[in-house]
């Protein structure tokens, strides 16, 4: 029997997840692939941390904080230079291939 509090957890963090890749994906051109390769929250300040290898190349962190949950992105500078920024330019999601944390590549 699964128990509905984690399935509930887990909702709220592909929730979460989904909005990184939104994130992401409205600020740069060329997103392929998002894997997640770890998700963290902090359960007394609320903030969120998720590093993520982008086409299967670039390792970037997500940070989430603050009362108004703003997404921020630390990233390394091969990514930055590969892949130039763009503002409110909102690529399809459904191009993007999207592995969320403790989902393997077999299950999508």
């Amino acid at each position: 029997m699964r128990n509905w509090l984690i399935d509930k957890e887990n909702i709220k963090y592909k929730a979460e997840q989904d909005r990184m890749v939104e994130y992401l994906a409205s600020h740069y051109e060329g997103i392929k692939k998002i894997e997640f390769q770890d998700y963290y929250v902090d359960k007394v300040t609320g903030y969120i941390s998720s590093e993520a290898k982008i086409n299967d190349k670039y390792n970037i962190t997500f940070f989430i904080q603050g009362s108004d949950e703003e997404i921020s992105v630390d990233y390394y500078d091969d990514f930055k230079v590969n892949h130039r920024k763009v503002t409110n330019s909102i690529d399809s999601l459904k191009d993007i291939h999207i592995i969320y944390y403790l989902e393997s590549a077999d299950d999508k």
